[in-house]
């Protein structure tokens, strides 16, 4: 275990050492989302309102971000920092790593195989190449440790295994991506229709419809609890954004098409495909796992398990697919969710996790069963005819090259190297088994497994992970947000920048622009529309000497009355402004289900504007306005998530200890 992390640390080393920072959604999203988690946290608040994109959202009810999980929230408490972005990312590399040795290490028992799984999902394609994509990684790194419990119960029959799975689930729910529960049960659920014929073994039919409801209703209920909050906010939001239902191109712009896939042959081809294709963001295509491994998922399928697990491959690749994939129309069709994802393509970490997980299985078998020698030649057979597709493979796509004359395409230095290296991979292993060395050939494919995982993430460190020259940090900014609780805006809009979060969000500008993927409220898109939105420039609170609000952003500076100044905390709003006689003070942020307004300490009733900002009556002389967003729903069932994750683990760490004690 302690072989596993040192090893993924060694390959990750750019990443800690600061010579690779991450690049691209890191900072245009996910850093400053972070940041403004831990303002809200440092605060003693809970991360609720965003109030510096979009004219303000929820965000606590982002669709797409993982705000409850407990990886944001722990590492919210301590602060996000450019730096800590770059552990964060270690974590779901370590995560994937540790939770693929546990999955492996149900069928393998050679614990150095069950370690090279580990490097080698940990350095799969879509880690690399999605390093932006905090949703993404949650996903990758948990869906192994959902299925190891999956397998356990199936096993073991044994309900605590049911509490895994049920917490695992929630998590997925917590990462506040419906796609990925999705789909993550519906491999589960596949997997279980295989398995049940032996779960009848026996038992009546009674007993098992009895056992079955226990386990569903434990899974179940802890993923309800555990996820409570992300499922709150869901529905209560769900309605009221513009994310609705895509059209099929829409929908499957980032599908891999077959060219994509001639990158298995190796990481630098990743590349090659890309400069020649350009048809996918460089983020959805790297489908490269090392190479051993992508063989060895071939070379030995004899049993109904082996075919099973084929079948799985085969489904997963041709999801990713999208719309060169014919099963992925039909799950759009039929799947409540699906056709609201746009990413097909971050869906094959499905097909990573049954590759590497079948490759490995093989790869003990192959020094374990005492074979006959038909039977090795077979194996040795398979592997050379898999070595002269790639040969032939390769031939091809040079003579297109050069019979086409392309040269606009980029070619990786050391390629050649690279790919003679995978090729002499395959024959010095075919020679061993063809000779009965079974454990040379297994130290083989250990050591040339971790060599290729390697240079996958080598090979792509500048392409699609990160960048060696450091982004802006805006440390100096930070550091203000988590040490000072009230602080002083500028009160106007600034112009919409709708590539990037950051700048607005650290230089704390106001703007009617932003990037949370693509998330709009239907009142603010509405209000766009008709032109009912602030300009550059105009306040952000004003008051008017009036009985009606009129909405005339045109000629907005003629009549009304600013304030003294304008104060902010996390969820909150604070302003001092003197009226010669009543009228209303407008807080242009967009209304949602929790705002509460006080005017010289007492309760003040909000009016909702046809523009969808605020408004709230007040008196003649000085007054003092409070803007709180405290939505109680989302307040309680947050609370119902802590306390359910807690308690879980709590749980798991009493068990564990009890279990270490009896040995």
């Amino acid at each position: 275990m302690i072989g596993l992390f040192l090893i993924l640390l060694l390959i990750y080393n750019k990443l800690w050492t600061g010579e690779l920072w991450l690049k691209w959604d890191v900072y245009d999203a996910a850093f400053p989302l972070g940041t403004s988690i831990s303002a809200a946290l440092k605060h003693g608040e809970l991360p609720l309102w965003e109030p510096f994109v979009f004219r303000g959202v929820p965000l606590s009810h982002l669709i797409g971000v993982s705000v409850w999980s407990p990886i944001s929230i722990i590492l919210g408490l301590i602060g996000y920092s450019q730096y800590l972005m770059q552990i964060q990312y270690l974590i779901f590399v370590l995560l994937a790593g540790f939770f693929m040795y546990l999955s492996l290490n149900i069928k393998v028992k050679n614990r150095w195989l069950c370690m090279v799984g580990g490097i080698a999902y940990a350095t799969s394609g879509e880690i690399i190449s999605n390093a932006q994509h905090v949703t993404f990684l949650f996903a990758l790194a948990l869906f192994p440790c959902l299925h190891y419990a999956f397998r356990k119960w199936i096993i073991t029959q044994k309900l605590n295994w049911c509490i895994l799975m049920g917490s695992i689930v929630g998590l997925l729910v917590l990462n506040n991506y419906p796609t990925f529960v999705i789909f993550s049960v519906l491999f589960i659920f596949i997997e279980f229709v295989f398995e049940l014929k032996s779960l009848k073994i026996g038992r009546s039919f009674k007993q098992l419809i009895i056992q079955l409801t226990k386990a569903l209703s434990i899974t179940l209920g802890i993923a309800l609890c555990v996820g409570f909050v992300s499922i709150y906010t869901t529905l209560e939001i769900m309605n009221q954004i513009t994310r609705d239902e895509l059209s099929w191109e829409a929908a499957t712009a980032s599908s891999l098409d077959i060219w994509n896939w001639f990158g298995v042959l190796s990481p630098a081809l990743t590349q090659v495909l890309h400069n020649s294709l350009m048809n996918l963001d460089p983020s959805m295509g790297n489908v490269y796992v090392a190479l051993p491994l992508f063989v060895f998922a071939f070379v030995i399928v004899k049993r109904k398990y082996d075919f099973f697990s084929i079948g799985m491959i085969i489904f997963s690749i041709l999801i990713s697919l999208g719309d060169n994939g014919f099963i992925y129309r039909l799950l759009y069709e039929v799947i409540p969710g699906v056709s609201t994802f746009r990413f097909p393509a971050g869906l094959r970490y499905f097909y990573f996790y049954y590759l590497i997980l079948f490759a490995i299985y093989n790869v003990s078998r192959v020094n374990t069963i005492k074979q006959e020698e038909k039977e090795k030649g077979n194996i040795a057979r398979n592997i050379l005819f898999v070595f002269t597709a790639i040969i032939g493979i390769l031939m091809m796509n040079m003579m297109i090259f050069r019979v086409l004359q392309i040269q606009t395409i980029a070619v990786p230095r050391n390629t050649i190297t690279e790919l003679l290296l995978a090729l002499g991979f395959l024959l010095i292993t075919s020679v061993f088994l063809s000779r009965n060395k079974k454990m040379f050939a297994t130290v083989t494919v250990c050591i040339f497994t971790i060599i290729f995982s390697y240079l996958n993430v080598e090979r792509n460190a500048e392409f699609t992970l990160g960048t060696s020259v450091r982004p802006s940090s805006y440390q100096n900014e930070i550091d203000t947000f988590y040490s000072t609780k009230e602080i002083n805006l500028n009160n106007q809009f600034v112009e919409p920048l709708f590539n990037s979060m950051g700048p607005p969000f650290y230089n704390r500008d106001f703007q009617t622009g932003g990037y949370i993927g693509s998330f709009e409220l239907n009142t603010f898109r509405a209000a766009n529309m008709k032109g009912l939105i602030p300009l550059q420039e105009q306040p952000v609170l004003w008051a008017v000497e009036s009985r009606v609000v009129k909405l005339d952003y045109g000629n907005l500076g003629e009549s009304i009355i600013l304030p003294h100044s304008l104060k902010y905390t996390p969820n909150n709003f604070y302003s001092d402004i003197d009226m010669t006689s009543p009228g209303f003070v407008v807080l242009e942020q967009n209304y949602f289900n929790g705002w509460e307004a006080k005017v010289n300490g007492l309760p003040a009733e909000i009016q909702r504007l046809e523009s969808g900002a605020m408004a709230i009556q007040v008196n003649d002389g000085n007054n003092k306005v409070e803007f709180s967003f405290k939505p109680k729903g989302t307040i309680i069932s947050a609370w119902i998530s802590f306390i359910s994750w807690f308690g879980i683990m709590i749980y798991g760490l009493t068990v564990f200890i009890l279990r270490k004690k009896q040995g």
